[in-house]
């Protein structure tokens, strides 16, 4: 598969090699016994330009341990624009 392209779009074709990729790991993990124990998937677009907050992430697990209604959390992104000392809000998918 072919990486995300700079400034791609959320075309049809993105979406479904999105849903092959999250179809793939799923059945991994369905059918390998040695997950079994384990309650939470991460996934991560290590394709993207830009880094992962520790902090977001315990903060992440967190809300699963005090939440049981809380099944899945989604993560975007702020773009820092160090030209114009700006950030805003982005949606990398």
């Amino acid at each position: 598969m072919a990486p995300t392209a700079p400034n791609h779009r959320p075309d049809m074709s993105r979406i479904e090699k999105m849903v092959l990729l999250r179809n793939i790991y799923m059945e991994y993990i369905e059918h390998n016994s040695q997950l079994a124990n384990f309650d939470y998937v991460i996934v991560q677009d290590f394709d993207l330009r830009t880094y992962t907050y520790t902090d977001g992430l315990l903060s992440t697990g967190f809300h699963f341990d005090n939440d049981p209604t809380v099944d899945a959390i989604c993560a975007n992104g702020m773009n820092h624009d160090l030209f114009f000392g700006s950030t805003k809000y982005f949606d990398p998918y």
